[in-house]
């Protein structure tokens, strides 16, 4: 039996809290990688050189997760999160050293982290990921992705759209965004950089929809289910149905069967309240997860779809009902929607019985995929224009750190500079120390105006990406003009 464990969950070990502080997770050490290295100095000048050279480096937009393409259910459920403990995932992530801002979008098909890192990188999430949910490195890092920048735009946008879900065009994901978007932001581990980019993804899901016809008929988990269920059973005239759950995908599902023909309905919950609500709403029999023992026998369709971190239906749960149901009896077809899974999967090997899991639904989507090829064309070109669009706002907005520390460095310049010649000058009175004040500012903003403008438009232009890294380079330069060792630098008299 699986047992979601919050205490053990996101509990750090005091040797993974040391590691994950300081990033120092199988990669390049940060220190190292600064330029003339912290080897022999201070504590408090290594700190000091250390946040100088983050604060000198552009942020960078990083996507790590995994899907139902890349990690089969056995993995994706052992990453998967009850909603409860999102919020402690989030937490800890955001506390890595070095992660800026963090979404944590976690679905039955998808585990995904976007973040904002500056002074680490992707690895850093890995890590956590490994710690967190107790699995081999090598197991893990073989089904995950990685994007930066531009590719985890354009992946968000695509996922947001319904172009990345296994049943092309479903509209759950964009909620599940906006809900992933929305607690991030309660909980403050959302800024500038991935609100904006969130807000987007949400416009871009929502303009992709209306635009196009990709979510018309079919689109969605149950749909497939249902349409599985038809091939293999026939006829629901005469069967009955045995519901687990009655959360949003248990809703669509007893609509769908219902509009199909299914013949009576049972409905199992948690709450019994919350099952005697929807069987009152739908002429179905309401029981509790506690007497699913007593209807099991004489169900001849089973879906479950719970969010139980523990399995709902045991294999000696279903060898029992199966031995009660009468000789003459079909096939019991369970089907299984739930990540984490709700049945066992060792009763896949009773007599009598068809398990089926979310991953056995991926040919009927694929149907569902060829049948909106043509609108998934079109969906594609909305993408990628949102996607050009954000990302020219990304650039640019990547260049105003510089700006700003360009005009810090500038300034004290002119205070020291002013200081030194103050003296010299011997203004009369407040007014004239004033002017002297407001002209050397204003000859510094006209001497740093035509840079910073050059800056700006080379930032928009992604092919001179390079040449923003030049201008960090020559600003940690420049934030030692005010140095003594430049001083009695003179040009021409």
């Amino acid at each position: 039996m699986r047992v979601a464990a919050i205490a053990t969950l996101f509990k750090f070990g005091s040797d993974t809290c040391a590691k994950m502080s300081t990033g120092s997770v199988d990669k390049v050490n940060v220190c190292s990688s600064v330029p003339g290295g912290f080897k022999g100095e201070s504590y408090m000048e290594r700190e000091r050189q250390l946040q100088a050279h983050r604060n000198s480096e552009a942020p960078k937009l990083v996507l790590v997760g995994g899907n139902y393409r890349t990690m089969n259910i056995d993995v994706r459920e052992r990453l998967s999160l009850c909603k409860v403990d999102v919020p402690y995932a989030l937490r800890s992530l955001r506390s890595i050293d070095g992660v800026n801002e963090v979404v944590f979008l976690s679905t039955c098909n998808r585990v995904e982290i976007y973040a904002v890192l500056n002074g680490t990188d992707a690895m850093a999430l890995i890590e956590f990921l490994c710690c967190q949910h107790r699995m081999p490195r090598e197991r893990l890092i073989s089904g995950l992705y990685v994007a930066d920048d531009k590719g985890a735009c354009a992946h968000l946008f695509r996922v947001a759209a319904g172009l990345d879900s296994m049943v092309i065009g479903e509209p759950q994901i964009l909620r599940q965004i906006k809900d992933a978007y929305e607690l991030a932001m309660r909980l403050k581990c959302c800024g500038s950089i991935l609100s904006r980019l969130f807000m987007r993804a949400i416009n871009v899901g929502k303009r992709v929809r209306t635009e196009t016809r990709i979510s018309e008929g079919a689109t969605s988990i149950p749909h497939a289910a249902v349409h599985v269920a038809k091939r293999i059973y026939g006829n629901f005239g005469g069967a009955t149905l045995l519901l687990i759950g009655v959360g949003e995908m248990g809703l669509l599902t007893l609509r769908l069967f219902k509009k199909n023909g299914i013949g009576k309905v049972v409905v199992a919950n948690r709450t019994i309240e919350r099952a005697l609500d929807l069987a009152g709403q739908s002429g179905a029999v309401a029981i509790s997860l506690d007497e699913l023992p007593s209807w099991l026998p004489g169900a001849d369709i089973i879906v479950s779809c719970t969010g139980s971190p523990n399995f709902v239906l045991s294999q000696n749960m279903l060898a029992e009902a199966l031995s009660r149901r009468t000789q003459n009896s079909k096939q019991m077809l369970v089907i299984d929607l739930a990540v984490p899974r709700d049945v066992e999967p060792s009763a896949a090997q009773l007599n009598g019985l068809k398990l089926l899991n979310i991953d056995d639904l991926t040919d009927i989507a694929e149907e569902y995929r060829k049948l909106r090829q043509h609108e998934a064309q079109a969906a594609e070109a909305i993408v990628q224009r949102e996607v050009e669009a954000f990302w020219r706002w990304w650039l640019a907005k990547r260049v105003e750190p510089i700006v700003v520390n360009m005009f810090k460095a500038a300034e004290q310049v002119r205070l020291k500079t002013l200081s030194e010649f103050m003296g010299r000058l011997s203004p009369r009175g407040d007014d004239e120390i004033k002017v002297v004040d407001m002209l050397t500012k204003r000859l510094m903003k006209r001497l740093l105006h035509p840079l910073i403008e050059r800056l700006r438009a080379t930032a928009a232009d992604e092919g001179k990406i390079k040449a923003i890294e030049a201008c960090v380079e020559l600003l940690s330069a420049m934030s030692n003009l005010s140095g003594d060792r430049n001083e009695h630098i003179e040009v021409g008299e």
